[in-house]
């Protein structure tokens, strides 16, 4: 199985050069968080420095195939199965 891997980066600063552009304004010195997501299979990494943010998931395997049958299920039911 092929791993996948998603990269982001964002930053904080709009909404203290342009707050009337935002609902609301936060800015981040410091951060660093991982993550693993053991239902889904996913391996997070948040890094923020100065309101600078970078952040990499990675998919480490299928995760509870069982839970996922049932939230696709459960989302079927609610009408929110994008079809």
């Amino acid at each position: 199985m092929a791993k996948v891997i998603d990269c982001k980066l964002w930053n904080d600063w709009e909404g203290l050069l342009m707050p009337w552009t935002v609902n609301w304004v936060d800015f981040t010195i410091v951060q660093a968080k991982a993550e693993w997501d053991k239902r889904f299979g996913n391996a997070e990494l948040h890094l923020a420095l100065l309101g600078m943010h970078f952040m990499i998931v990675v998919n480490l395997g299928k995760g509870d195939v069982e839970f996922q049958e049932e939230l696709k299920d459960m989302m079927k039911e609610l009408g929110l199965d994008g079809e």
